[in-house]
């Protein structure tokens, strides 16, 4: 028994160690306004269509807003003699803070740094390299809770020239 005894503390330890993960996980997969508004803002600027999937019912119903949208900015592109991948934006040091919410609504400022990412390696070459255009960002987006998850409602973004 006494051979055992040393090992006890380590055994706690493990233990507690696990039980901090599993609330650690729990609390980091509640859906909140700011994670909400993050997903949106990337999947925007990545011109990814998984942008819809943040998008509240309202501005789903114009099936065509995100596509008209991503289509003129890649239009543009081109007509510059870039290819269409040339508008997408890789965000660094993104920050967002909540500032106002009630159970079926909220306001969320995000402020970030981008840089142009063709490819997403190559944006992180650029910030590593510490070469190329930095543009910075800072919107509120307004948000709403439908079914129990935050969904963007209203936006203002504008695709960097």
């Amino acid at each position: 028994m006494d051979r055992f005894r040393k090992w006890i503390p380590l055994a706690l330890v493990v233990l507690l160690g696990i039980l901090v993960q599993v609330v650690l996980v729990a609390a980091d997969t509640k859906e909140t306004p700011v994670k909400a508004a993050i997903a949106f803002t990337k999947a925007f600027y990545q011109l990814s269509p998984a942008v819809t999937e943040r998008m509240c019912g309202d501005l789903l119903e114009d099936q065509d807003l995100v596509d008209d949208v991503f289509y003129e900015v890649e239009g543009e592109a081109r007509a510059k003699g870039f290819s269409a991948a040339y508008p997408r934006m890789q965000l660094f040091h993104v920050q967002a803070a909540v500032l106002a919410q009630d159970e079926a609504s909220a306001q969320v400022q995000v402020t970030c740094s981008m840089k142009r990412a063709i490819h997403p390696t190559f944006a992180y070459f650029l910030k590593i390299m510490n070469m190329g255009e930095t543009y910075h960002l800072d919107e509120v987006v307004d948000l709403v809770n439908e079914d129990g998850m935050w969904k963007v409602c209203g936006y203002e973004y504008a695709m960097i020239d």
